[in-house]
């Protein structure tokens, strides 16, 4: 008998957990965050950037290099030296690369990089990369890779919409998520809230937190349905 596939977690709960991982400096060899089926949430995956960004801040002696490949300034050669030569200051080195389809669709030999070197043993201790949106050859090998040291995440939005067994508005997706990043402010929310607020704000991320943090503002930390009509209205 087939094995049971493991519950697909939902974007709200795997984007906490990759936080928290990341956080504590559990990371893969290659961290790849990329496109989705369907469309993306790309919020999710600069989180868990962000979240990297503050592990390595911890890290004394740790040769950091954190880069925008859809910056304007982009330099490949500040890449490809990072990814080709050890630091002359330090053994430990990492890397954050975001924005990374427009660089890669550009030079395509960077995809193939990466996984030489995440495959080596050798390089950076971690390396995340957010490609973003992108049909680029590129991209598709990166995804396209089986390498044991490399793991996928695939962020795709909230859905707004309850699912059929239980179709109250606050067991949607979206109304989860609220509540639970609520939880983790330390604030509240009554029976019928979240199911509210995602229809008055939609369920993107970013407008649901920024609603939150408006509360919080107004010092309302038990969130009833109808603070959020009224704060809307």
């Amino acid at each position: 008998m087939a094995a049971a596939r493991p519950k697909q977690l939902d974007p709200g709960t795997e984007y906490r957990q990759w936080c928290g991982l990341a956080s504590a400096g559990e990371l893969p060899r290659l961290l790849l965050i990329l496109p989705p089926k369907g469309e993306e949430e790309p919020w999710f995956g600069e989180q868990v950037a962000a979240a990297v960004r503050g592990f390595a801040a911890t890290q004394e002696g740790l040769d950091f290099l954190d880069i925008d490949g859809g910056s304007p300034d982009f330099d490949v050669q500040s890449l490809d030296n990072f990814l080709n030569s050890p630091s002359l200051f330090t053994s430990r080195q990492a890397l954050v690369f975001t924005r990374a389809a427009k660089a890669i669709a550009k030079y395509p030999r960077l995809a193939e990089r990466l996984l030489e070197v995440a495959s080596s043993g050798e390089g950076p201790e971690f390396m995340v990369v957010h490609t973003g949106a992108s049909t680029a050859k590129g991209v598709k090998a990166l995804a396209a890779t089986r390498i044991k040291a490399a793991k996928k995440l695939r962020f795709r939005t909230l859905y707004s919409d309850p699912p059929p067994w239980r179709p109250e508005p606050d067991a949607s997706e979206a109304a989860q998520f609220v509540a639970a990043e609520a939880k983790l402010q330390k604030m509240s929310m009554q029976r019928g809230a979240a199911g509210s607020l995602v229809a008055l704000a939609g369920s993107r991320p970013a407008d649901l937190l920024q609603a939150v943090n408006h509360f919080s503002l107004l010092g309302i930390t038990n969130i009833s349905e109808d603070d959020v009509h009224e704060v809307a209205s």
